[in-house]
């Protein structure tokens, strides 16, 4: 079939526009008001304020339970609620619950703007990000009075990007560094034998602690790690607290404890599951005995998260001007936690909260300013209960006018989607039409994509997409089915269709259930779970050595050229390439074994000696010193990352200085099989044994079904790729929320933290199983007799035929592209459809962030780029 590279680049740059621009004009900017507010909320009472210091203690990841519930370690600050120097909150944070959108929350006490959870990590290297300029409680607290107060912060540097040179003592850590657990915590704590001394001299203590978030995305929040740090952390504040009650220049400090956002089941976050939206918070102080609130500490578990009074986490913004007498920033949208007001007097309640009325009243009429229904309400306002119903009104409306969206550059990237999506099809079908002899294939398979596209218009099918994926994966084989019944493939059908059943039952999927899977059962029984992964890398180590001829090339007869079976007699090449891929083998099941014993799972009792004698042979006499074992393991990872680069370049070196040519692609696969195996999670790789049935299955059926078309060949399998990456990827865990997003691999190999190398190995360990299948399609298709075993066959393979490869990608990426351009146009238009949608921001939102994933990083990335440097290779 002859395709044009021409169209198929010239419209996937269209369409990548089209997509790019519609997300510019979707995730908005918001309208602030300019300026610092300069009224405090006292100033016009006869009340002063009750706190002139802070310490405020953020501890990442602070779900309420872990502070509040039975199983919390916590125990000392249950007792500070049991005898009322602790007010407990429930405070709800808006997602995106990743860490900068929260920090701009309880400073600015704003509702977030979604895409501040992709600067979340694009902030390591952009300190534009500074809210120096805008109105925030900070600004009001250290500007109080005459002198500037003196303020100091230790942890999480995401402070220092926000606040540049606004501390007077810094110490700032990365915070994705997430292999660490204790370090990023002690780098902290150290400071307070400075701090909590009595000659110290400071008006805000800000500590942001980090372990324990770290700990819930590498091992989840039952991990015995969490109880630790627990206890380490209530240790911390009974340490502070002590302090500060024993000593007098501090009777007027209040210590506040809050978490920027909790964690769901898994241990991540970023989206808006109960357990995300739920972090604890507490305000600390023997003032809060007078109020007399006979709360008990600790509360029985629930599912839902809420104990004690639910608040927003940004009332707490008016709340600290109220408590320390200051201005209430210009775009806060939090209201003052009335719990506080008995503090003053009556008759002044409803004079306190007049002031948080007019702010949300200024900061309506700039983001609305033809709204005009509460231009008199304001001024009729007579108790506290109308201020509260007003604060509640205004703060939904203002709420709902966040979102600004650039209507001109959405209108022109749905045109351009428009206009792209006719072109790739006119020109597909044009193509299709002039070279397929199966046209109706092509007609049947254009109303497949647009039948999955539908599903882009409703938040249920996207939050369970994994059902589509199902189905659509047994659709397929069934007509493949049809198509070469008669080939005697029905054994190679049936193994599939068992696959593809283990696939889909391996791990939790979707984001409304949650149920126990084969993944769970081998996290109960460490010892098959194991056994299986042993069986996986033996696996991957055999496939490398007898497929492809990369075992010949260590042959010490340099006089040989082109691999010829018979020829090699001598075993040496034989013994060395099984020493090499026994080693390699044995490097990434040590690594995977190690990060598992680091990262606090069941490890069998051999197992457990096997690590032993590594410590001894690595000298690692402590088994308690993490850092040291850390240390190791990246020496480890690093070993056998290393390792398969070295044997890749020594099979290119054989193919183009011996003449090695039979097996190369399929050799260099088996060999990033490695690498990829080594970036999964633990509980996942046995899935590998899983996949390779599924290949080797799928290979023997188009090789016995005798299809002589390349292009219809191509065509079967580009679809069987798309729809296994997809029922891969949700089979290992993914979804559409950004709370599964998966950091526990993205540090391997990685001493510090390096935002393009985490970055990547991100994206690899999350998508592990769909580039698995990006990379098997070549195999499959180009070098279908060596995957097979079958040598001898090898002249049939289409990998020697000139140029065709490169027409066989060019098939692919344009069935792709009109698989993209139809999900685009549809997703766009659902977006700009449901904008004002309850769950447009977590539903809808991080579909587009996933889409723009498979589609660029997947679909070009991938299936295009990489795909055509290893047939270059």
């Amino acid at each position: 079939m002859k395709v044009s590279w021409l169209p198929t680049i010239c419209l996937l740059l269209i369409n990548i526009t089209s997509f790019l621009l519609f997300l510019k004009g979707f995730f908005p900017s918001k309208k602030i008001l300019s300026g610092f507010n300069d009224t405090s909320i006292l100033s016009k009472v006869s009340e002063t304020a009750k706190f002139d210091k802070v310490v405020f203690m953020v501890v990442d990841a602070l779900r309420s339970d872990f502070m509040f519930s039975e199983d919390s370690g916590f125990h000392y600050l249950h007792q500070l609620i049991n005898s009322g120097d602790a007010m407990p909150f429930t405070a709800f944070s808006n997602p995106p619950t990743v860490t900068l959108p929260r920090l701009k929350g309880i400073t600015l006490g704003t509702t977030p703007n979604f895409l501040d959870a992709i600067l979340n990590i694009a902030d390591d290297k952009d300190d534009s990000q500074g809210l120096l300029n805008q109105d925030n409680w900070l600004y009001q607290f250290k500007n109080k009075g005459s002198s500037a107060k003196v303020m100091n912060f230790y942890g999480d540097d995401t402070w220092l990007k926000l606040f540049p040179k606004f501390f007077d003592s810094t110490d700032g850590t990365n915070s994705f560094f997430v292999s660490d657990f204790y370090d990023v915590d002690n780098n902290v704590t150290r400071h307070l034998d400075q701090e909590l001394l009595p000659e110290a001299q400071w008006d805000g203590l800000f500590l942001h602690y980090l372990g324990l978030d770290h700990i819930g995305h590498k091992t989840g929040p039952q991990s015995h790690f969490m109880a630790l740090k627990q206890q380490e952390m209530d240790g911390i504040i009974k340490r502070i607290y002590g302090f500060l009650e024993s000593s007098k220049k501090h009777k007027d400090t209040l210590f506040v404890v809050l978490g920027d956002h909790g964690m769901n089941d898994i241990g991540n976050h970023g989206g808006s599951s109960a357990g995300e939206t739920s972090p604890g918070m507490v305000f600390i102080s023997p003032k809060f005995r007078s109020l007399k609130n006979n709360l008990q500490a600790p509360l029985p578990a629930n599912k839902e998260f809420k104990y004690y009074q639910a608040i927003s986490q940004i009332d707490l913004i008016p709340t600290l001007s109220l408590l320390f007498d200051l201005p209430i920033p210009k775009n806060n949208l939090g209201m003052i936690i009335k719990e506080f007001l008995p503090l003053f007097s009556t008759k002044v309640h409803h004079s306190i909260l007049l002031n948080n009325c007019r702010q949300f009243y200024d900061l309506l009429k700039i983001n609305n300013p033809s709204e005009h229904k509460y231009d008199t309400v304001i001024n009729e306002l007579r108790d506290v209960e109308e201020d509260y119903s007003f604060l509640k009104e205004i703060q939904e409306d203002l709420i709902d006018s966040a979102s600004n969206y650039n209507y001109s550059n959405l209108h022109t990237a749905m045109i351009l989607s428009v206009l792209c999506l006719v072109l790739v099809v006119a020109y597909f079908n044009w193509c299709m039409y002039q070279n397929y002899h199966q046209y109706k294939e092509i007609l049947g398979l254009q109303i497949g994509f647009i039948v999955y596209s539908i599903h882009f218009h409703g938040s249920s099918l996207i939050e369970e997409e994994h059902h589509l994926w199902w189905v659509l994966s047994l659709a397929f084989i069934m007509y493949l089915y049809s198509q070469t019944r008669k080939s005697g493939t029905s054994m190679n059908f049936f193994i599939i269709l068992v696959g593809l059943r283990v696939i889909k039952s391996w791990c939790n999927t979707g984001q409304k259930y949650s149920y126990y899977t084969t993944s769970s059962y081998l996290v109960d029984n460490p010892a098959l779970l194991w056994w299986l992964i042993t069986l996986a890398y033996a696996l991957v180590a055999g496939l490398t050595y007898f497929q492809g001829s990369i075992r010949h090339g260590f042959n010490l007869d340099i006089s040989s050229s082109n691999y010829n079976p018979a020829y090699f007699k001598n075993d040496f090449n034989n013994v060395f390439a099984f020493v090499i891929l026994s080693v390699l083998a044995a490097l990434s099941f040590t690594f995977k074994l190690i990060q598992s014993y680091v990262d606090g799972y069941p490890i069998p009792e051999t197992l457990m000696n096997f690590i032993s004698w590594n410590f001894l042979s690595w000298n690692v006499n402590d088994f308690e010193d993490k850092k040291k074992i850390l240390s190791l393991l990246i020496q480890i990872s690093n070993f056998a990352t290393f390792g398969v680069l070295i044997l890749m370049g020594l099979r290119l070196v054989f193919k183009y200085v011996r003449g090695f040519q039979t097996g190369n692609l399929s050799d260099i696969v088996n060999l990033m099989t490695f690498f990829l195996m080594n970036h999964t999670k633990t509980e996942l790789i046995p899935l590998y044994l899983v996949f390779y049935l599924i290949r080797f299955n799928i290979n023997r059926i188009l090789i016995k079904s005798k299809i002589t078309q390349i292009d219809q060949l191509a065509i079967y399998m580009t679809v069987f790729t798309t729809v296994i990456s997809n029922l891969t990827f949700f089979s290992m865990g993914g979804t559409n929320s950004l709370a599964t997003v998966d950091l526990s691999n993205s540090y391997n190999g990685v001493g510090s933290y390096h935002i393009e190398i985490v970055s990547l190995l991100t994206f690899i360990s999350n998508f592990a199983g769909p580039i698995y299948w990006s990379l098997s399609f070549l195999m499959v298709l180009l070098e279908a007799h060596v995957s097979d075993f079958n040598l001898a066959k090898t002249n049939e393979d289409v990998v020697h035929v000139k140029k065709l490869g490169f027409k066989i990608l060019n098939l692919r990426a344009l069935v792709n592209l009109v698989f993209f351009s139809i999900s685009n146009l549809q997703l766009v238009m659902s977006c700009y459809n449901l904008r004002f949608h309850l769950f447009i921001w977590t539903v809808f939102s991080p579909k587009l962030l996933y889409f723009g994933v498979w589609f660029i990083l997947m679909n070009v990335l991938v299936d295009l780029v990489v795909s055509g440097v290893l047939i270059v290779l």
